[in-house]
């Protein structure tokens, strides 16, 4: 009944801030998202995140990024009380990237993170293959191709 009351309405009314409030769907607003991916980024070091740029940015372009993100997270734009801490930690985070010996060392902290998570990826997923049984679990995974060949050995000795 409400998804009907909900198509009505949508082609009814002039704008979603004129429907009622018993008939708004829930959702999370925007720059709630926007507080909690700043924390979650800058709690992981990972700063060009907290502040939605890219590692190749130039100077203006990051600049520009947290403008942008600074007035999203603002405390008083948001009414979300972690709106302070990741205002503070986007500023922490821009204040590393802006200047360009920090940025330098930054890079090279990142690149090496990165590479020690990727490689404890692929520890991880080794230790699962030991885990499976050596080569017998890896046979028992792939059991359809085991199939397959029992099926052609039995067809051909027939």
């Amino acid at each position: 009944m409400r998804v009907a009351v909900l198509v009505i309405a949508a082609c009814v009314a002039p704008a979603a801030s004129a429907w009622p409030s018993w008939l708004r769907l829930p959702r999370r607003e925007q720059r709630d998202r926007k507080v909690s991916r700043v924390l979650e980024h800058f709690k992981n070091g990972e700063y060009y995140g907290a502040l939605g740029a890219k590692p190749k940015d130039t100077p203006q372009q990051l600049k520009k990024a947290y403008r942008a993100m600074a007035m999203a997270v603002h405390p008083d734009k948001v009414a979300d009380s972690r709106a302070a801490s990741a205002f503070d930690a986007l500023r922490d985070a821009y204040d590393v990237l802006s200047e360009p010996m920090a940025r330098a060392q930054y890079d090279q902290q990142r690149a090496y993170r990165l590479q020690q998570e990727k490689l404890a990826k692929h520890e991880r997923r080794a230790d699962r293959t030991e885990k499976a049984g050596g080569v017998a679990g890896q046979v028992w995974r792939h059991k359809f191709y085991v199939g397959l060949a029992w099926v052609l050995v039995k067809t051909l000795l027939a």
